[in-house]
């Protein structure tokens, strides 16, 4: 694969194959990876923002007063700027994409509700069973 990767190509891991990938992934406890590639998988239903500003607070460089403002304005932002080139690299339509994402939603983290998935929980006590 690192050949593979070295030559410039493009892959695409999903759920098992993706967490390979990085150094490690939380996405069931904490275990290793292949390292490939820098970084860690965290668990779904938890945003980057979240993630990061908890670790931001247990190392005491923000309060968690501050984690919510920064939950609160950047959690749930979608990445528009990969989003074209990952459809387009796994030659599906934008409706096939975010019905897979639907599909393997954990009901016990998320609700729909008026067409649009909410967070059932968050730090900031907004979430649907908050």
């Amino acid at each position: 694969m690192i050949n593979f990767l070295e030559k410039g190509s493009k892959i695409f891991g999903i759920c098992l194959e993706m967490q390979l990938m990085f150094e490690s992934s939380e996405e069931h406890g904490k275990s290793s990876g292949l390292g490939l590639f820098k970084g860690k998988v965290i668990k779904f239903g938890i945003g980057r923002t979240t993630y990061d500003a908890s670790q931001e607070i247990r190392n005491n460089h923000i309060t968690r007063d501050g984690a919510k403002v920064l939950a609160h304005r950047f959690e749930g932002e979608f990445p528009d700027k990969y989003f074209s080139e990952v459809i387009e690299y796994l030659k599906i339509k934008e409706k096939t994409f975010f019905k897979w994402c639907d599909d393997f939603r954990s009901p016990h983290l998320w609700i729909k509700k008026k067409r649009k998935w909410k967070l059932r929980h968050n730090v900031n006590k907004t979430g649907e069973d908050d």
